[in-house]
């Protein structure tokens, strides 16, 4: 907004990103912008920002942007992640508890927290809530779905090695033997659970796996060390999460994989994080993964690469990725991870023994992880033995 009236209600602004520039999720140099009844998340950079004129937000939400508030804004009853006037003028700063999506649990703090009653807002046919009971009393944060989450379908998908994908995967009893298949009817709000065993090749998984446009998706893991998803031989990443939103994967292995052909898949050799708002990996491994192109191309981010992406790491190791080229003219980077805008956020992690290694006349660069733009926060987390350097084996 550079100088309109602009009002906003009811409105979700979800996973937005830039180069590096301003105003991710709202931008306003001059005129006014009122935000209103509105949930404003993940986005990359900053969920608003205003450097003129007139901004007011309330009954809203912002939530794990990279910096929620920028500049003035004026605010009143809504949840802000990063505190701004927590306390004042009934803003809170508590976890919002999203569900399915985008929906809130029943005890949600956003719940009856915001001013007036539903009716003076017109949200009286509306719900927050995943069992969509329609806001009635004081009105409730954030976006207002027009119906409850349907649980009909495949709202549950459970995946076996010792299932069958004819079969409808809506119990183990029932489980599809492939993540590949889950993945082809998971939809907004779909939990995916994957029992112990190894999914690969052999077992008719078909690489990269990948989710494109969907929110609040969950890929639960029974435990890191019994679930294995494992792309060796395929010459394919793992996994390749593209526009999603309030995505987690949990205690799961990632390994095998490859990137060795043209751009842009000599980027992630484990996991691509493409434009997300919000990706969550807990309790994970994402080890023995590479990208080694043959030819003048890019060489980013052996087990991990995120672009324009908010993505947390959670209890995880990173551990043994490879970003590697014979090309002198080519630089390797992010022998673990590589991060490209967006924000990064790591807890009680390990990256380790991850490796760049480039030919005599190429630069190398950050061995563990590196960092083009992001916001990071890294806490408890022990980096070990990463190297990025020339490599007589090198390519």
């Amino acid at each position: 907004n550079t100088g309109a009236h602009c009002y906003m209600t009811n409105c979700l602004v979800v996973g937005n990103g830039t180069d590096g520039r301003l105003g991710d999720g709202i931008y306003l140099a001059a005129g006014t912008q009122i935000v209103q009844s509105c949930t404003v998340a993940y986005n990359a950079g900053q969920g608003i920002n205003r450097i003129a004129g007139l901004a007011t937000v309330s009954n809203s939400i912002f939530w794990g942007n990279g910096d929620d508030i920028v500049g003035n804004v004026g605010l009143a009853w809504s949840n802000i992640e990063d505190g701004d006037s927590n306390g004042v003028d009934g803003c809170i700063s508590t976890d919002p508890l999203f569900e399915r999506g985008f929906y809130l649990a029943t005890n949600s703090p956003c719940v009856n927290a915001g001013t007036n009653d539903t009716g003076v807002w017109n949200f009286s046919n509306r719900t927050t809530r995943v069992d969509g009971t329609n806001d009635i009393d004081r009105v409730d944060l954030g976006y207002h779905y027009p119906t409850g989450y349907d649980f009909g379908g495949v709202s549950d998908i459970y995946v076996s090695t010792g299932g069958s994908d004819g079969s409808n995967g809506t119990s183990w009893a029932s489980a599809y033997r492939t993540i590949t298949k889950a993945f082809s009817v998971a939809r907004n709000g779909t939990r995916i659970y994957v029992g112990s065993g190894t999914y690969n090749t052999n077992g008719l998984e078909t690489f990269p796996l990948r989710l494109d446009s969907l929110m609040g998706v969950q890929i639960l893991g029974t435990n890191c060390l019994t679930t294995r998803i494992d792309a060796s031989g395929s010459n394919q990443r793992v996994l390749t999460l593209f526009n999603c939103a309030n995505v987690l994967v949990s205690n799961v292995t990632l390994t095998g994989g490859a990137q060795v052909a043209a751009p842009p898949n000599a980027y992630g050799g484990g996991v691509a994080v493409w434009s997300c708002g919000g990706v969550e990996f807990s309790g994970c491994a994402i080890r023995h993964n590479r990208v080694a192109p043959p030819a003048n191309q890019s060489c980013y981010g052996g087990g991990i690469y995120s672009r324009f992406s908010v993505l947390s790491l959670f209890d995880c190791l990173v551990n043994s990725n490879l970003a590697v080229t014979s090309v002198n003219a080519v630089s390797p980077r992010g022998g673990g991870i590589h991060m490209e805008f967006g924000v990064l956020t790591m807890r009680d992690s390990i990256v380790t023994s991850n490796r760049c290694d480039g030919a005599s006349g190429a630069g190398r660069y950050g061995g563990g992880l590196f960092n083009n733009g992001a916001v990071g926060l890294l806490r408890n987390c022990l980096w070990a033995r990463n190297s990025a350097m020339r490599s007589t084996t090198a390519g």
